[in-house]
């Protein structure tokens, strides 16, 4: 084989990988923070795609940090949670072609809230109405007289 073959061979073995790096999609990521700066590892990222509804998930890493690949360029709503915080959502983020879109997010703390169950037995003094009663015996007034 002759070198101008041998370098037809390299050409035509590179294409694939050329057209591997040229990609039709793009990508969505960014990090969590709270809203001192700090950053919150274990925070559920949701990716929908507003054409379709389908769902991707991720999870932030120890830095605070999550990236959704591979995402078909269209529009998507990005929603973080993480427990002891509020929702996090970004209605509208247009991904565009070869591209990764940042979208960083702070959570704001969230209201905690419990529900409570008091179970009591009726009191002895009846606190609704201003009466008194008492039963007294015929035996008992006859005493007092």
């Amino acid at each position: 084989m002759t070198a101008r073959g041998i370098a037809a061979v390299l050409v035509v073995s590179s294409l694939p990988a050329v057209a591997a790096a040229q990609t039709n999609r793009g990508g969505i990521a960014g990090t969590v923070t709270d809203h001192s700066g700090g950053v919150l590892p274990g925070a559920t990222v949701t990716v929908t795609n507003l054409g379709t509804g389908e769902r991707l998930e991720a999870t932030t890493s120890t830095g605070g940090s999550y990236s959704v690949p591979q995402l078909d360029p269209v529009t998507y709503r990005v929603e973080v949670e993480m427990s002891g915080f509020r929702k996090a959502v970004v209605p509208r983020v247009k991904v565009d072609t070869a591209t990764t879109m940042t979208v960083n997010v702070t959570l704001e703390m969230g209201r905690l809230s419990a529900e409570v169950t008091v179970t009591a037995e009726r009191p002895l003094i009846n606190a609704e109405s201003g009466t008194h009663g008492q039963t007294i015996t015929e035996r008992q007034i006859v005493e007092r007289a």
